[in-house]
């Protein structure tokens, strides 16, 4: 190792020393430099030989890095502190210990950059901004061509819809079929794409409004969209969701998001559910009825203001169905004596 060393005891120059004998990357130097560069222009006296160098001499760097992230000050620091160990390791004569470098900074937890359902309110309001899938432009995609014979603001009204109703993945949506929505039943059925675990979910009362007018299509898929065209279907969701203001597009996996936060809201413990994962014990697994579950939930969930059709009140329709859902209860003789007595009063 000898043979590679000068007696330089510039950092600038001894990063390319250490860059030799460790045998680091183009990049990873470039980096050093850097660091070097900034440590410098940042103390107080600009600290080039390492002899200097102290505990207070890291303090003064911290204290003019301020507008600095604590990662980079944190990364400026490590640097420096490794030329050093390096000159301690190989020149000990010169450098008998490496100085202390001070408390370090805490890094601070980057703040997810989490939508929330006023940025799919948001998106529902302007979906008409989208000129992707339509009667006279480019197919649906696929071996086959499968066109979407709705207008293109249908494409994504449900496309919205049964992203946040369902939770599910781009995968799930783009392979569902009219077979596994059981309009009678109120239940939408499908496998998943990634884990083949099989879906069960409520079909919601709004959800219902927005894609059961389009029932009677070519073909048997709900969104007949073939691999070769997602990257079409991202680009009109960035699209939209420039137009709504959204910094971040809302995506497949966003939309997904959004989806489990609400039911969460809603329901707790009731996520877990719709996106398929474990829950917290088998005995839990045992006793719980998944679709249950989804269906308290779904009650309770709330409703972007855009997707609520007119002269619709999502509360009406959720007491309504904890009506149907109570009179299904009822044994046939007390639903006899209710509807004697709904007749009396009606009469």
């Amino acid at each position: 190792m000898g043979g590679y060393l000068s007696a330089s005891m510039r950092l600038s120059e001894l990063v390319g020393e250490y860059a030799v004998v460790a045998r680091l990357a183009v990049r990873t130097v470039d980096r050093m430099r850097h660091d070097v560069a900034r440590f410098k222009r940042l103390t107080v006296d600009a600290v080039e030989n390492v002899r200097t160098i102290d505990a207070g001499t890291f303090a003064a760097f911290r204290l003019g890095a301020g507008h600095l992230s604590p990662r980079t000050v944190e990364s400026t620091v490590d640097t420096v502190l490794t030329l050093l160990r390096f000159v301690a390791e190989t020149r000990p004569h010169e450098l008998p210990a490496v100085p202390s470098a001070g408390r370090r900074l805490r890094r601070g937890s980057p703040v997810p950059d989490v939508l929330s359902i006023t940025d799919l309110d948001k998106a529902f309001g302007s979906r008409g901004v989208a000129v992707w899938p339509s009667r006279t432009g480019r197919p649906c995609g696929g071996r086959k061509a499968s066109w979407w014979l709705g207008s293109t603001d249908e494409f994504w009204s449900v496309f919205f819809c049964l992203a946040y109703f369902t939770g599910g993945r781009l995968g799930d949506l783009v392979e569902l079929r009219w077979s596994d929505i059981d309009g009678d039943a109120g239940v939408i059925g499908f496998g998943s794409s990634k884990t083949r675990k099989r879906h069960r979910l409520p079909y919601h009362p709004i959800c219902r409004h927005w894609v059961e007018p389009l029932r009677q299509g070519a073909t048997d898929r709900v969104l007949p969209m073939g691999r070769s065209s997602r990257h079409l279907l991202r680009r009109e969701i960035r699209r939209i969701s420039t137009a709504a203001g959204i910094r971040k597009p809302l995506g497949p996996q966003e939309l997904r998001k959004v989806s489990a936060m609400a039911h969460e809201l809603a329901h707790p413990g009731s996520s877990a559910t719709l996106l398929g994962h474990a829950l917290p014990s088998s005995s839990t697994k045992f006793y719980l009825d998944g679709f249950a579950v989804l269906t308290s939930a779904s009650r309770r969930l709330a409703v972007p203001r855009s997707m609520i059709p007119d002269g619709m009140d999502p509360a009406d329709t959720v007491h309504a169905d904890e009506l149907v859902d109570k009179f299904s209860r009822l044994s046939p003789r007390d639903r006899d004596v209710l509807l004697t007595m709904a007749d009396t009063l009606t009469g």
